[in-house]
């Protein structure tokens, strides 16, 4: 039987878990009504002459995959798949609840809903296309419709390689992809735009692992108009770098080589 833990930053509260009955009985899912939006639409005015890209971030397979422990999830999708499908629905529930009291408090303020989860590696998905479409991509498609309900462009975001789901993704009506993490296999720009460019905007695709942590301001001005070369015809490219720039590791000159060569080249 499953003991209820509360969750905390150093364990799987849901560790063990056998049955849907105590996913649905555990206590300490969290609530909507944590959430405070009051600031949102005069946040939304403040920069209402930009487009404002927005949303909760609805990590609803991330999340689930904490919940359990990565690898006992795993295990149980083939074993115990109907107890993880349980798990999912309860964290996606969560996120369509946040999701909506967003809209609803942002109006028609922003342009584009953005959320994402992480679905792939350098090499790969983490888990295979099949179960990819068994446990996530329902719940991918109630967010890109609930967006839609509201006439919003849709963002999703996933790291890694994970050209294997972008049909998908078009398939559900997504508008764009971020970060495009072009040092992942199959994440080549050439190869993206080929494929999927009349279909889908891509947001990022400048190399953050190689080239903007370890290269020259030339190499990053190169890489931006590589870049720019290969996707800009037809449109459908926002230039950004292929994950974020936070890090020390990261050097300013070329972040602001990036951002100022793209000002300088990008224009088509």
């Amino acid at each position: 039987m499953l003991i209820p833990k509360k969750p905390t930053l150093e364990n799987h509260p849901l560790a063990g878990v056998e049955t849907v009955e105590e996913v649905l009985d555990y206590p300490y899912w969290p609530s909507p009504d944590w959430f405070d939006f009051s600031e949102l639409s005069d946040q939304c005015d403040r920069w209402s002459e930009y487009a404002i890209i927005g949303g909760p971030w609805v990590v609803v397979f991330t999340d689930a995959t904490e919940i359990v422990g990565m690898e006992e999830f795993f295990i149980k999708m083939h074993t115990h798949p109907e107890v993880m499908q349980a798990v999912i629905r309860k964290v996606s529930d969560f996120y369509y609840e946040l999701t909506t009291r967003f809209f609803e408090a942002v109006g028609r303020k922003i342009d584009i809903f953005f959320f994402g989860d992480d679905m792939g590696t350098q090499l790969s998905l983490l888990i295979s296309l099949k179960h990819w479409r068994e446990f996530c991509k329902p719940e991918i498609k109630r967010f890109i419709d609930l967006a839609k309900q509201s006439n919003f462009k849709t963002m999703f975001h996933s790291c890694g390689a994970v050209r294997e789901i972008i049909p998908d993704l078009i398939e559900l009506g997504l508008d764009a992809i971020n970060p495009v993490q072009v040092s992942a296999k199959g994440m080549e720009l050439s190869g993206l735009k080929r494929d999927f460019g009349d279909k889908l905007t891509f947001h990022g695709g400048i190399d953050h692992q190689n080239i903007l942590a370890r290269g020259t301001v030339e190499d990053v001005r190169k890489e931006v108009k590589r870049a720019i070369d290969i996707m800009s015809h037809g449109g459908g490219y926002c230039l950004a770098a292929s994950h974020d720039l936070m890090l020390d590791e990261f050097p300013i000159e070329n972040v602001i080589a990036m951002y100022e060569y793209a000002y300088e080249y990008g224009k088509y």
